[in-house]
């Protein structure tokens, strides 16, 4: 078993899919936030795409530092890349409290 301490941080993003909006629809606009916004981001370190329920989804996004996820989460916020893709979301009254930054202690491989 091949452990590693890390100071990384884990962006959790769970959401609910609009009403009327594909599965298709969701994953071009996921590869457009991706390729136009998260890649381009200082500190960003991988992303997933998890899925629940047909409604029901989680992005997770790896960050080098909290200081990285919070300046990324800022930024969104003026992304024409992450409007598309928040369009597709029933958006929370407060996206702050259902976004969480975990910091990432240790991982196994």
């Amino acid at each position: 078993m091949n452990t590693e301490n890390t100071n990384n941080v884990v962006e959790w993003a769970p959401f609910t899919l609009a009403e009327g909006v594909t599965e298709q629809q969701l994953l071009e606009a996921a590869e457009t936030i991706q390729s136009r916004f998260l890649a381009l981001q200082p500190g960003y370190i991988r992303r997933e795409l998890l899925k629940k329920s047909e409604q029901e989804w989680v992005d997770l996004v790896y960050w080098s530092s909290q200081e990285d996820a919070e300046q990324a989460f800022q930024k969104a916020a003026e992304s024409e890349a992450c409007g598309g893709y928040f369009s597709l979301m029933v958006m929370p009254e407060n996206p702050e409290t259902a976004v969480l930054h975990l910091q990432q202690m240790k991982q196994w491989r």
